[in-house]
């Protein structure tokens, strides 16, 4: 864990940066990601981590990657970003407070489950919310090819080079770069899992 944190450093220092700019330029911002937070039932830190780790904390972030969309300050790419009735062309114009209302909105749907900063990520990345602890391999979940390349473009986040994405890793990428604590505990709950 140490030697990740020392590793993700740099994006640890943009972030911050980032959300400095983000918070001058829309105070608002704060109060809206604790509002938006509550109404999910989760920690705002835990939604500042899994921004910080997708995007920096940068609202004009766009996956460089060839034939990627991911595009804001969660990545969203374009299939979800037109679900939501909108375009990563349009999330790229949107102020932080406007994506925010975004976030919740694709979080919507595990309102009251996102116990864990793995939980929060995991909703993000896949897609969906899996029991278990931080052993839990979320990638690849099956041998299919669909399965091989979601691991092949996340291969970062399998720390230890099994060829597996768990959630304490994904928990673990999140919380590297973004560094952001809840404020208090939960009564019987560890910080970062189930």
């Amino acid at each position: 864990a140490l030697r990740m944190m020392a590793r993700s450093e740099a994006k640890h220092a943009r972030s911050r940066q980032n959300l400095i700019e983000i918070l001058r330029d829309q105070p608002n911002f704060w109060i809206e990601l604790q509002a938006i937070a509550k109404r999910l039932k989760t920690e705002p830190a835990w939604l500042l981590n899994v921004m910080a780790s997708e995007s920096l904390l940068d609202p004009k972030a766009r996956n460089g990657l060839p034939g990627q969309t991911a595009t804001g300050l969660l990545q969203f790419i374009e299939s979800t970003a037109r679900s939501m009735g909108t375009t990563t062309e349009a999330i790229r114009r949107m102020s932080p407070v406007e994506q925010l209302r975004l976030v919740e909105k694709y979080l919507t749907p595990f309102r009251g489950r996102l116990e864990s900063l793995a939980d929060v990520y995991l909703a993000v990345f896949r897609g969906f919310i899996v029991g278990g602890g931080d052993a839990t391999v979320i990638a690849p979940l099956d041998k299919s090819n669909k399965e091989a390349r979601v691991y092949s473009l996340n291969r970062w986040l399998d720390f230890d080079g099994d060829n597996k994405i768990t959630k304490g890793e994904l928990a673990l990428a999140a919380l590297s770069v973004g560094r952001f604590q809840p404020a208090a505990p939960r009564y019987g709950k560890s910080l970062y899992r189930n």
